[in-house]
């Protein structure tokens, strides 16, 4: 059990760390394209499903 959840950390830590990668130049705001804030909400669902 605690070998399950080392990985599911790491898988957690891996993807977060990735995401940030290619959307750290990404300063969302309210005046933000539907375009961008698109993108990063589709990111971050791809994050939360790996964390299922």
């Amino acid at each position: 059990m605690i070998r399950e959840l080392f990985i599911n950390i790491t898988i957690l830590v891996c993807a977060y760390f990735v995401i940030h990668q290619l959307f750290k130049d990404i300063n969302l705001s309210i005046y933000s394209s539907i375009k961008e804030r698109i993108y990063y909400g589709i990111a971050n669902g791809i994050v939360g499903l790996l964390l299922l």
